[in-house]
């Protein structure tokens, strides 16, 4: 699936699908070749626009800018992978393609769409909704929930989330379904929304911080350029930084508190146990587990990822094609190479890429506080309005 669409004019990019194309790899001289090479390098140099190349033969993962040649000109050309990728199951590949040739490409697990986006539905239920009939969300909203009840498997508390949460994805706005409220904070100024890059799940490094404040309208980032062995001086630049600064303030992530607080915690208490308690003394808060595994609220989107929730609330991304797999890989090879350009990630793109996810995570958090609330068992019976009411009445 590749999302967005070609435009014309001065800001666009072109995107060529070649089904067939596979990098050829020999394995006696360790190196790879790029059929097609010569045409593909006239093809890029013919247009004014950014070529990006998606070769039918070569997994989601991949993607490699070929540095090549036309009329002894230097051309790059991006080249990212089409096929299908198995990881954990047969799953397919969507991109996100941007009008300056960047492409970001995720795995995605058919299962992610259809009846089982919706919250409540594993494979069983949705076996016996499209047994019934049932096979699409419309069809879901369309349905009563005592017919959801009376499918084998199906109490009535089930039934009533898997309908609302229809009527949420029907609508794209969230809806809040208790009166607990998602962040305090120490006066009436927002949270700053934070985010940080590693290099990878299990992470050797935090090599950036972003922080996003709402009441100026400002982003602050911290990247460790110079020495990827050593997570030390970004680590300090960013914890002297908030307790300077903001010590007072509530800090807001998306899945914070198992990843982004938990290795800053970590870090700090490996390489700056001095700053342990004070970090100890921020309000940490987690939007994605008081929405989702607390099930404060539903939310639209494919899925519950930060990226899908935003886009769905219509928040406009800033198009750096990036996805956070490809920024820890970008850091991995500057990791194995520091002293070659070449390896060297575009700092600007990672940056802006980070403020992205800050920014979306405002967008997320001001939606929800602007959300109608309502219990589940007014879903579908059109007579809610009336009992909606926002988070700051509570």
């Amino acid at each position: 699936m590749i999302s967005d669409e070609r435009h014309t004019g001065s800001d666009a990019a072109t995107f060529v699908i070649v089904p067939q194309l596979t990098v050829e790899w020999d394995a006696a001289s360790l190196s790879t070749t790029l059929p097609s090479a010569a045409d593909l390098a006239a093809l890029a140099a013919a247009l004014p626009e950014p070529v990006t190349i998606f070769a039918g033969g070569q997994p989601a993962e991949y993607y490699h800018e070929w540095d090549l040649q036309h009329d002894h000109t230097a051309v790059t050309v991006p080249v990212a992978g089409l096929g299908a990728t198995e990881r954990d199951g047969s799953q397919f590949a969507q991109y996100a393609c941007t009008t300056h040739g960047r492409v970001a490409a995720e795995a995605v697990d058919p299962d992610e769409f259809g009846l089982r986006a919706l919250n409540g539905i594993g494979q069983a239920t949705a076996t016996r909704l499209q047994q019934s009939g049932c096979r699409t969300v419309e069809d879901v909203r369309n349905l009563a929930v005592s017919d959801l009840t009376d499918l084998s498997g199906i109490g009535r508390t089930t039934a009533e989330r898997i309908h609302a949460h229809a009527d949420v994805l029907d609508s794209a706005e969230p809806l809040v379904l208790t009166n607990k409220t998602p962040v305090k904070t120490r006066d009436d100024r927002p949270p700053l929304c934070i985010d940080i890059e590693t290099d990878g799940l299990s992470p050797t490094i935090i090599w950036q911080f972003g922080v996003y404040d709402p009441a100026t309208d400002t982003h602050q980032a911290f990247v460790e350029k110079d020495d990827p062995t050593d997570p030390e001086p970004v680590l300090e630049a960013f914890i002297t930084w908030l307790l300077a600064n903001h010590d007072d303030r509530t800090l807001l992530a998306w899945n914070g508190h198992k990843f982004d607080y938990k290795y800053i915690t970590q870090f700090l208490q490996q390489y700056l146990p001095e700053y342990v308690d004070a970090w100890d003394d921020v309000w940490t808060y987690d939007l994605y587990k008081w929405a989702i595994r607390d099930e404060n609220a539903l939310l639209p989107g494919r899925t519950n990822k930060l990226d899908h929730v935003a886009r769905a609330l219509g928040y406009d991304s800033a198009g750096t094609g990036l996805t956070g797999a490809q920024t820890a890989a970008a850091y991995q090879a500057f990791m194995r190479n520091p002293e070659g350009s070449a390896s060297e990630p575009d700092w600007e793109r990672h940056e802006q890429y980070c403020e992205d996810d800050c920014r979306a995570l405002w967008h997320v958090y001001h939606a929800i506080l602007d959300a109608p609330r309502r219990d589940v068992t007014d879903s579908g019976t059109g007579g809610a309005s009336g009992q909606q009411a926002g988070l700051t009445d509570f």
